[in-house]
């Protein structure tokens, strides 16, 4: 019985990687270890390295259409349904927070059932919105872009003072975010390729400088939910 139980594991292991799927939701982190000097006299666009790396999180979601967003905030929750006049639950991914009174709390919290948040601070758009469409293809060898801007108005600006009479509006900062994945994954990690996938990070900021800043780093996103819908009523 044991022998066939690893069989049918690996069986299962070898056809999800054939499939080539990646939906669901991925959490990353990212270090920065390269940056370039902005006051240089020889070189300020180059990226040097950096005395202390430093992490940033970032979620991507990516659907049954492939198509990847960047997430700001996500919280996990869940919805009662009947089937063969069972009741059952399924998990929900919600970005949209005037939907999570339609949904249930999964953890108990001082005796009420609450949703799991996620969030990460490192990647700021819209204040409206906790979703941003990625450009490019998911997957070992692939390469995602994005471009984030953030308006002279947008409250995380960091020219912009709420209370200060000089500095009623900030100045127009663009985010180019580029992350390639490895072709070769890590062949050590059976999860490597399918649950977990490494890469370059590289970043180009304008707005901030008279020269763009050029940031350049590594990253590992894990997999850790298969939910292909986002906000699924």
């Amino acid at each position: 019985m044991k022998y066939f139980l690893m069989v049918l594991t690996v069986v299962f292991f070898v056809s999800t990687a054939m499939a080539g799927t990646y939906d669901g939701l991925w959490l990353g982190q990212i270090e920065v270890n390269n940056v370039s000097e902005a006051v240089s006299k020889t070189d300020a666009v180059t990226p040097t390295p950096v005395y202390n790396p430093f992490m940033m999180k970032i979620i991507l979601h990516v659907d049954t259409s492939n198509q990847i967003r960047l997430l700001r905030d996500v919280t996990v929750m869940q919805k009662r349904f009947t089937q063969n006049n069972v009741e059952m639950v399924r998990r929900v991914l919600v970005t949209d927070d005037n939907l999570i009174p339609n949904f249930e709390g999964v953890v108990r919290r001082d005796g009420e059932m609450v949703g799991i948040r996620m969030g990460s601070l490192a990647f700021d758009f819209d204040p409206t919105l906790n979703e941003f469409l990625v450009n490019g293809v998911f997957g070992a060898g692939k390469t995602l872009t994005v471009t984030l801007p953030l308006a002279e108005s947008h409250p995380s600006n960091p020219f912009m003072h709420k209370y200060h009479p000089d500095h009623p509006t900030g100045k127009a900062i663009s985010r180019n975010i580029k992350l390639v994945f490895d072709t070769v994954q890590d062949t050590n990690d059976p999860a490597s390729g399918q649950s977990q996938l490494i890469g370059k990070f590289q970043e180009s900021v304008s707005g901030l400088h008279k020269d763009s800043i050029n940031v350049e780093g590594t990253f590992v996103l894990k997999r850790i939910s298969m939910i292909a819908n986002l906000n699924d009523q």
